[in-house]
């Protein structure tokens, strides 16, 4: 798992895997709600065409930095466009890409 896109690819593909899951619970719904929750309509509108999106289209929308490296593992950081929060989702892969954690930072 040597290039950015595909530890990218990985990243994203394990927030759509944790999505609405028990594992999920305390870092992708976390993030997805609190941001449904805080950032008005017209945000929402604006993005996506809907003041109330379902989860998957929020994730859809999230964009990832470029992947950093920390102690033997890459991070893949996800945003929202725009600038509209402090918060991201981020993924770390170990050298393999296989995903370690998941978790909302800010």
């Amino acid at each position: 798992m040597t290039t950015p896109t595909a530890q990218q690819k990985r990243a994203r593909s394990a927030l759509e895997q944790l999505l609405g899951t028990e594992e999920g619970e305390d870092s992708v719904d976390l993030f997805v709600q609190h941001h449904l929750d805080e950032i008005e309509a017209d945000y929402w509108n604006a993005q996506l065409g809907t003041a109330t999106p379902a989860a998957d289209a929020v994730l859809g929308l999230l964009q990832p930095r470029e992947p950093w490296e920390d102690e033997g593992s890459v991070h893949v950081d996800f945003e929202l466009p725009g600038d509209v929060s402090q918060y991201v989702l981020s993924v770390e892969l170990d050298e393999d890409g296989e995903v370690l954690g998941v978790s909302m930072e800010s």
